[in-house]
């Protein structure tokens, strides 16, 4: 891989690590929300705090994995194995 191709690569994964990073906060912001709903428990609300719990999970996975993706790149010169 040449210099400009490892450029290219390297602005790719750091815009990918930033995208997820929004979607992580994102999620954040809808457990806060789920958890400050102003009713009594309710079934709805278990569910709604259950998804919210599970997107939060999901995006911070997505996240770490984008910034392990970002510094193999960085420090050992590896490729992602799925870009984007």
């Amino acid at each position: 891989m040449d210099r400009e191709d490892k450029e290219r690569l390297t602005t790719d994964v750091k815009a990918t690590v930033k995208a997820r990073k929004v979607a992580y906060e994102d999620a954040q912001e809808e457990v806060r929300r789920a958890k400050d709903f102003e009713a009594p428990p309710s079934p709805d609300w278990r569910f709604a705090l259950s998804v919210a719990l599970n997107r939060e999970r999901l995006a911070f996975k997505n996240y770490q994995k984008a910034l392990l993706d970002f510094n193999r790149l960085i420090l050992d010169g590896k490729l992602p194995d799925e870009p984007g």
